[in-house]
């Protein structure tokens, strides 16, 4: 069995496709878990409408508390998330599955999703990026593989005790770095898993804003997984992330942001990261300063971009 765990909060126009999604699946044995993060529309009565479908509810915890909820009473051998406003491809699970019976040793497949709006329109296939680092960690710390796209074994994800509720955000990402940590890699398999809905509802995930501040504080939940490792790599790409985070709150403005981030990543690895940085940016910066350079590299960046659409224009 493949238990199927989605948290809900407020899901009323999507998650009625969602459970199709799942239902459509076919030569697997699904069960399906929703956890209602205290929702205030419609969502209860839709998902009481599909008998095979286990309803769990609890007052507004967020994402993390309803999947390890959803967790605690899986019976599935292999686990797989679906946000709500997402739904499977048909097909998918009993790909996914095949595949990671194939899979020896301490491995979790994972495929690629496509991105769409309301409207029908696909923005974008997400196949894997390619290992830069040839460390499992360090990779896991560079890329983010969305919670949707492993197929994940449930003893395993016991093991490490699911999600880490003190973190708001980067949940997966967190997660996948502690099992990268304790040994297990990510298997990539060339199928889409899921189709990924864009739209502007402010309790997405992907729409929410916090603070520079509070997201150091998040990250640092995450690095706990990793802060014993005697690997420099692993430092050396912690800070790099870091790094690239503060370069894209300067991009936005927020220059003090993006020195809070600058000052962390030099404190996880005062010089290693720079290795991973472009020469000439290096140049620029020992001469004008960090953010001055960050201005810098981002002005020619949209320059080069602004020239490259008045080329294609003009053919």
């Amino acid at each position: 069995m493949i238990s199927i765990i989605t948290p809900v909060y407020n899901g009323g126009k999507y998650i009625r496709d969602c459970i199709e999604s799942v239902l459509d699946q076919d030569e697997v044995d699904v069960e399906h878990i929703i956890v209602d993060d205290g929702s205030t529309d419609s969502t209860p009565s839709i998902i009481s409408e599909y008998k095979s479908v286990v309803l769990l509810s609890q007052r507004r915890h967020g994402a993390n508390a309803a999947r390890n909820k959803g967790l605690n009473i899986a019976r599935g051998s292999y686990v797989k998330f679906l946000d709500s406003d997402d739904m499977l491809v048909r097909g998918a699970l009993k790909k996914q599955y095949y595949y990671s019976l194939g899979v020896l040793g301490k491995k979790i497949s994972y495929g690629y999703y496509e991105s769409f709006r309301d409207n029908g329109l696909i923005e974008k296939k997400m196949r894997s990026s390619a290992v830069k680092l040839n460390n499992n960690v360090a990779d896991l710390i560079m890329r983010n593989i969305l919670i949707s796209l492993p197929l994940y074994p449930l003893e395993t994800l016991k093991a490490v005790g699911g999600f880490d509720e003190r973190m708001h955000a980067k949940q997966e990402w967190a997660l996948n770095i502690k099992l990268s940590s304790i040994g297990y890699s990510f298997e990539f398999d060339d199928t889409l898993i899921f189709r990924q809905r864009l739209h502007d509802a402010s309790h997405r995930i992907s729409n929410r804003k916090i603070s520079p501040a509070l997201e150091l504080k998040n990250l640092e939940y995450a690095f706990e997984a990793v802060a014993n490792s005697n690997e420099k790599i692993i430092f050396d790409a912690w800070a790099l992330y870091l790094w690239r985070e503060g370069g894209g709150l300067i991009k936005n403005g927020d220059h003090e942001g993006g020195r809070m981030f600058y000052k962390k990543a030099k404190e996880i690895s005062p010089n290693g990261y720079k290795s991973f940085l472009n020469t000439k940016y290096k140049i620029v910066m020992a001469i004008v300063g960090e953010v001055a350079a960050t201005r810098l590299w981002h002005y020619k960046e949209q320059l080069n971009s602004s020239l490259l659409i008045k080329k294609v224009n003009n053919i």
